[in-house]
């Protein structure tokens, strides 16, 4: 960890990583570990964070259908970009975006150089559906595994560079008062993913101060980054229960 003029860089080292497939962190209930990956089979890795992190933010809060507007989201976006005024990263945002620009937005991500940097970290801000189904600002949905994770995964330039995701989105009924898988083909090596929720339930939002997730998120990931980031679940557990 830096303290120089250039910012922090937190710790995100150790990541569990399995031989098969991504162990997910699913915050900030617990964490399980997806069928294909065996908990018993795992090695430990520790990555050099000599350069800036890479984010990228994509923040649905305005839809085409007033009826699934999320007030306080807004909170969220502001606790992000002072999170990131603190450490060396580079980040992009967009805001509002419908599914088809989701997808150029990803097939960018595929395509971009990330030599430059020492990890990708991808930060979702909307409604959710069943199967990690994500909602745009036209209404249409994209796929979490295969439009996102997959996308980051298939970049030669993020190979053996760990890739955090961060989702604040229900995981349950087709309903969006509240914020409520595929197989893929690229390998999901160094993929880290923490989720507000388990899949079938909601993820409550304030309409003034944001949602519990992201904003406890952050303040621990900053109070804790000299930790290991994987162990960043257990702090929220205790957090969670305290409320």
């Amino acid at each position: 960890m830096s303290d120089n003029n250039e910012g922090r860089e937190f710790n995100i080292h150790d990541i569990v990583e399995p031989n098969t497939d991504a162990i997910a962190f699913g915050a900030p209930s617990t964490s399980y570990v997806s069928e294909a990956s065996p908990i018993t089979n795992f090695s430990i890795r520790k990555y050099v964070l000599s350069k800036k992190a890479y984010m990228l933010v994509l923040h649905h809060y305005m839809f085409d259908n007033p009826a699934h507007y999320r007030p306080g989201s807004q909170q969220d976006m502001q606790r992000i970009e002072h999170f990131n005024r603190n450490y060396r990263i580079q980040y992009e945002k967009h805001e509002n975006k419908t599914a088809a620009r989701v997808h150029e937005i990803m097939d960018g991500i595929v395509r971009n150089d990330f030599n430059d940097y020492s990890c990708l970290i991808t930060i979702i801000m909307s409604h959710g559906l069943q199967n990690d189904q994500i909602l745009a600002r036209d209404g249409r949905v994209y796929s979490f595994e295969e439009d996102i994770v997959e996308k980051c995964t298939s970049n030669p330039t993020l190979h053996s560079k760990p890739k955090v995701f961060i989702v604040q989105a229900c995981r349950g009924r087709s309903e969006m008062e509240r914020d409520s898988i595929r197989m893929t083909r690229s390998k999901k090596n160094d993929v880290l993913i923490f989720q507000s929720t388990y899949t079938g339930f909601f993820s409550y939002r304030d309409p003034q101060n944001g949602t519990f997730f992201i904003q406890n998120f952050l303040e621990l990931l900053d109070q804790y980054r000299d930790e290991d980031i994987c162990h960043l679940n257990k702090h929220l557990i205790q957090v969670f229960e305290q409320k």
